[in-house]
């Protein structure tokens, strides 16, 4: 009888534990698929920068926001275009003010739409760590105007309410500086 109880109390601690166990990974594992996504976000709007930039300087001339990064391909900067881990649409490249045109290219942006957004974005500001950007509450900064879009060359940044030119209201994005 005593052997029963000794495998009954076992199979409760054992259950137990499981439980406990669950409880307390389960958000650890969370955490690494966005710092994960986070990662390859950034490495992507920064590849794409860093391939905007060895294009100016060898055609002696400023890409325009809006700009073809199918050209970048043609012109062997180059091997594929960075699609965008995020869930988002394809990067962009648009002008320090967030503008779709213009005359010179300042940011690549990467919109993040996966139903994570907010922890990407947090996990993006922790890797880029820039010591200059305003962090809100939720752990990336808010840009309610063009002056308010984080300075640092990469990083994550959710727009206010009422939108900056061409970047929508309330989503978030990863950027990299040209």
């Amino acid at each position: 009888m005593s052997n029963v109880l000794i495998g009954i109390i076992g199979v409760i601690l054992f259950i137990g534990l499981a439980v406990a166990g669950a409880l307390f990974l389960a958000p650890r594992f969370s955490d690494t698929k966005s710092a994960s996504t986070a990662a390859a976000t950034v490495q992507a709007v920064a590849q794409l920068a860093a391939a905007v930039t060895y294009a100016n300087a060898d055609q002696a001339q400023r890409a325009p926001a809006g700009f073809d990064t199918a050209d970048l391909v043609a012109g062997r900067y180059l091997q594929s275009v960075p699609t965008n881990p995020g869930g988002g649409d394809a990067l962009l490249l648009l002008t320090d003010g967030g503008e779709v045109s213009g005359p010179v290219a300042g940011l690549v942006v990467a919109r993040l739409s996966t139903d994570a957004a907010s922890k990407t974005c947090g996990a993006i500001v922790r890797q880029t760590e820039n010591g200059t950007d305003r962090i809100g509450t939720d752990d990336f900064p808010v840009a309610d105007n063009v002056s308010s879009i984080p300075r640092g060359p990469a990083g994550c940044f959710k727009v206010g309410a009422s939108g900056i030119n061409d970047l929508d209201a309330n989503q978030f994005y990863a950027f990299a500086r040209i």
